[in-house]
């Protein structure tokens, strides 16, 4: 894990893991020992693939949320994290415009509600979940 000195205080990592477009600092700030700065590495838009990678492994289920929300997630990594034991993980690959259809499909049956919904209203899903949620809204079988 990184020194807490190389980057400054808590909230000086923090903010440069939100900030920065520097590929060498997002590398170490993804190895930082605080779930936060971690985390706000994972939500960066400038976080490399193999940095999202990395930390759709944390420990931490708000880094791997971070991961699924992020823009530029992988298809590849968005279908890895559509099946993280955790709901909330799951519910943003479905919110992710870069889901496969194929990962949409399956988690418009997932257990809990929300992620069930996001996969419905996706806006890139499958044609077959749309129409499921037209005949739904028309009242028909879905």
């Amino acid at each position: 894990m990184v020194q807490r000195t190389s980057f400054g205080d808590l909230n000086a990592r923090i903010l440069k893991a939100r900030s920065s477009r520097n590929p060498q600092d997002l590398s170490l700030l993804a190895l930082d020992d605080n779930d936060w700065v971690r985390e706000a590495v994972a939500a960066n838009s400038a976080a490399s693939e193999d940095i999202l990678r990395r930390l759709a492994s944390d420990r931490c289920e708000r880094v791997r949320k971070a991961v699924a929300s992020n823009e530029n997630a992988s298809p590849a990594l968005l279908r890895r994290l559509s099946t993280d034991a955790e709901w909330t993980v799951r519910v943003e690959a479905a919110f992710n415009t870069s889901t496969p259809p194929d990962v949409l499909l399956r988690l418009a049956s997932d257990p809990v509600d929300v992620i069930r919904s996001a996969a419905y209203t996706h806006p890139f899903g499958p044609l077959e979940l749309r129409a499921m949620d037209i005949m739904a809204a028309l009242g028909g079988e879905g």
